[in-house]
């Protein structure tokens, strides 16, 4: 079964470079794009027993205390008041014994996800780390979608490139628990999914697996049109990065053996199908490639599809 990707006319650079964009989720139209409900985090009982086994050594607190005060008074020269003079007054013993409760609350809020501040913290900080680490690459079902043509076609004056599913390029792999580099279809739900961020009763693959299930392959129902894959890549690795504002463009080499057709929109320019035929003409690495063009029915509201004069 092939699978096809809709772009407008200027991506004529798949076929000219052999690369394909792989896009960070904060670049995606969707506001909800790998954006589940994040919901509460560790469950207080592994909270309060991380906070008994890590509090903080009296001599410790001290020790910055001390330095804290000695770096402001050396700002002072003239000033000749020595720690041992103020260690012991109420106020600074007071601040010392407010360590500890003080960062175990921060913590506790941070950890389990409560405040304002803190959930949002949290969420910043893991959207933050996905639009860093992770890019993806959009596929579709149907070559013949009027929405798709509209929507990511530029009005049907693009074209579709048609890939081979089953090519290897789909499934690289390195173990079933990879969630990134091969192909995934997009689930579609009424409601968000919800995430714990922090759930030490999932192992590690499981919750590798919901995570990139939540994240990357759901979607609203309202998209359930698109009928969409995907395959996420790691941003990191990529060897062709443009910088631009206010999204950078990842790009990733894929083989042109994998892409076996082009398809060209209703509205497609005479200059575009030269364009595409010429670069096929001369390459030999797409001499394979078929041509094909869509054409409105005249009855129905659908697109016809047959190769390409």
């Amino acid at each position: 079964m092939p699978l096809y990707k809709y772009v407008p006319p200027e991506r004529t650079d798949i076929l000219r470079n052999g690369f394909v964009r792989f896009t960070q989720p904060s670049a995606f139209n969707d506001p909800f794009e790998t954006f589940p409900c994040f919901t509460a985090g560790l469950p207080d009982d592994y909270i309060q027993e991380f906070l008994a086994d890590h509090k903080p050594d009296k001599l410790e607190v001290e020790r910055v205390f001390r330095g804290s005060f000695e770096a402001g008074m050396s700002k002072y020269p003239g000033v000749k008041l020595p720690y041992e003079a103020v260690k012991n007054l109420p106020f600074i013993k007071e601040a010392m014994g407010q360590v500890h409760p003080l960062t175990a609350n921060l913590f506790t809020q941070f950890m389990s996800g409560s405040g304002a501040f803190f959930s949002k913290l949290t969420i910043k900080m893991a959207l933050d780390a996905m639009n860093k680490e992770f890019g993806v690459f959009c596929l579709a079902h149907k070559p013949d979608n009027l929405l798709m043509w509209a929507h990511y076609s530029d009005s049907h004056t693009g074209f579709v490139v048609e890939f081979d599913e089953n090519h290897h390029y789909f499934d690289r792999r390195k173990g079933p628990e990879e969630i990134g580099r091969h192909l995934r279809k997009v689930e579609y739900t009424k409601n968000r999914p919800q995430m714990v961020v922090f759930d030490p009763k999932i192992q590690e693959y499981g919750f590798r697996h919901a995570w990139a299930t939540n994240i990357f392959f759901s979607k609203s129902e309202h998209w359930a049109y698109e009928e969409e894959w995907r395959i996420v890549e790691y941003l990191r690795e990529c060897p062709r990065v443009r910088r631009c504002e206010p999204y950078n463009i990842y790009l990733f080499p894929i083989p042109m053996d994998c892409i076996t057709g082009i398809i060209f929109g209703c509205r497609a320019a005479d200059a575009t199908k030269s364009f595409i035929r010429d670069l096929i003409r001369t390459n030999p690495a797409c001499s394979h490639i078929s041509l094909s063009e869509t054409s409105i029915d005249e009855k129905q509201y659908k697109l016809n599809i047959s190769a390409a004069n």
